[in-house]
């Protein structure tokens, strides 16, 4: 019985699909979904379907969809609004940060309840949110990468890696730092305020900006706070 529900269910979203017939899809990885939207023209190719695919930074994306939310809302509620220009797009593939700045200005709607009861509920809960507006389709790690050659050699007497900061704790060690604020690794000092702001200049919008805020989160504020003093 669940399993004919389902299926009325899918079969009713191809049929509004194909009624529509054009799928908008924003995205900020230039060129990486090429092969997705290709796939996905070739399963869905019996709904003759109009794949409109824009790439760009996540940035204007948003200002994008923000703007054509805004004018899409003004149109009379009556009727089927879906063919009048403007619209938006109807699927988003963005930063989590940036979701969740539209998740919080309303822009973000609830996927459908058969994809919430079937595929969405597969997600572990740390990669979507509860109004399952977004959910994660790729997660990228953020790490401290090191020239093991370089450090072997400069710190031979001190147990070459073995003697590196590998926890925030250990880099905000005072031996690391000088007392003009610069911390002096493999025998070079960085102005750590220059490194923070060029992590917020992170050329992907404000995943750097993010990085930090959350950053605070897993280390505490204490700790946060004079990593962010050096």
């Amino acid at each position: 019985m669940a399993q004919g529900y389902e299926n009325l269910e899918l079969k009713e979203m191809e049929r509004a699909a194909k009624e529509d017939g054009k799928l908008i899809i924003y995205a900020s990885l230039r060129g990486v979904l090429q092969n997705s939207v290709k796939a996905f023209r070739k399963k869905y190719e019996h709904l003759n379907l109009h794949v409109e695919y824009i790439s760009s930074h996540p940035v204007p994306i948003e200002r994008r969809i923000e703007r054509e939310a805004e004018l899409f809302k003004d149109l009379p509620s009556d009727g089927d609004n879906r063919h009048i220009e403007p619209g938006t797009a109807d699927v988003v593939i963005m930063p989590q940060f940036m979701l969740i700045q539209m998740t919080n200005k309303g822009m973000l709607r609830e996927c459908n309840s058969y994809i919430k009861k079937t595929h969405l509920k597969l997600w572990p809960d740390i990669i979507k949110n509860e109004k399952a507006t977004w959910a994660a389709m790729a997660v990228e790690p953020t790490g401290v990468v090191y020239n093991d050659a370089l450090f072997n050699k400069l710190y031979a007497d001190k147990g070459g890696l073995d003697y590196l900061p590998t926890t925030f704790d250990e880099y905000v060690d005072p031996k690391w730092t000088e007392v003009n604020g610069k911390i002096g690794i493999a025998g070079q000092k960085i102005q750590t305020s220059h490194a923070i702001q060029s992590l917020v200049r992170f050329p992907e919008g404000k995943m750097g900006f993010y990085y930090l805020i959350s950053l605070k989160e897993h280390i505490g504020e204490s700790k946060w706070t004079e990593l962010m003093k050096l």
